[in-house]
């Protein structure tokens, strides 16, 4: 929830004398909608200690360079005339509001024109990167390569209290399993991180890509992974997938997907000690390790390939 002084400050930051606060998504930061009047814009607040200045700083240059490519919300400045607004040790960035509804249901249409969406994500970003070599200040995004997604997963399960000593060597025994495949995933571009329905918006005939807070540089599937563990996780792989994978130009190989995927959950378990200020989570976070576990085993087995 928004507290009193921090509504306060940032009314004050945008130059809004009164206004309300509803809260929309509460997961890796939480983002409000804030209206006054006839006036809305969506507010994220980012987790405490989870992003350093230079990283969201990176986060809003690189979603300047991809609104070339596809429609990415505008981000609204304070009254200073910035895009980051700070109060005390946390940040927050304002967009604009895209007036539209989230694909709650997608069918196999909609697969199709995500698996597009993504395709030319990827195939446009290496072009994008080439012209913007000598930019340091998009370079400070997190590195989703095999081994730092593995070390940082394995770091955070093992200093986790509610994790038997068992779980624990169950959870490591996974990660050594997990590196024989990191010869699978060797490109590295810049990646989205969380491409999904509950991060798009769909505005008349338009889709408008959302939450660029967990992007960074990985292999493309560890993105295309997202979709895909969604699907797994809802047990629709088998319905959707191959909407999704015909509409995705040159999709990586059977076993890169399977890698990327794999890893991307892996990197989803190595999140769930850090959320446990989280309802849904913290009621019962051994149960979301152990549902995580089985769908890395069905992936690397190949049991649940399509």
């Amino acid at each position: 929830m928004i507290q009193t002084k921090e509504k306060r400050e940032l009314l004050g930051a945008y130059g809004v004398k009164e206004g309300e606060f509803s809260l929309l998504n509460s997961g890796e930061n939480d983002t409000f909608l804030f209206q006054s009047g006839d006036k809305k814009f969506v507010i994220r607040r980012y987790r405490h200690h989870r992003y350093t200045l230079q990283q969201v700083k990176a986060e809003v240059a690189w979603m300047r360079h991809v609104r070339s490519i596809l429609p990415v919300p505008e981000i609204v400045e304070n009254i200073n005339g910035y895009e980051i607004t700070k109060l005390g040790s946390r940040f927050y960035l304002a967009f604009e509001y895209i007036d539209g509804n989230g694909i709650s249901t997608p069918n196999h249409q909609d697969y199709a024109r995500l698996g597009s969406l993504l395709s030319t994500f990827h195939s446009t970003i290496p072009k994008v990167n080439s012209s913007l070599e000598l930019d340091r200040s998009l370079q400070s995004r997190p590195s989703y390569k095999g081994e730092d997604v593995i070390y940082e997963a394995i770091s955070s399960l093992c200093s986790a209290s509610f994790l038997s000593n068992q779980q624990k060597e169950q959870c490591e025994r996974k990660g050594e399993e997990m590196k024989k495949w990191l010869p699978h995933l060797s490109n590295d571009q810049f990646i989205h991180g969380d491409v999904f329905f509950g991060n798009i918006i769909e505005s008349g005939e338009q889709w408008y890509l959302l939450d660029f807070d967990e992007c960074g540089f990985g292999d493309r599937a560890f993105d295309i992974g997202v979709p895909r563990m969604h699907l797994l996780a809802s047990s629709q792989l088998e319905t959707y997938w191959p909407s999704f994978s015909a509409a995705y130009e040159n999709m990586p190989s059977e076993e890169t997907v399977r890698a990327g995927t794999a890893l991307r959950i892996m990197y989803m378990m190595g999140k769930i000690p850090k959320r446990l200020d989280i309802d849904h989570i913290k009621e019962n976070p051994s149960r979301f390790i152990e549902r995580y576990m089985e769908l890395i085993d069905s992936e690397l087995s190949g049991a649940s390939f399509i």
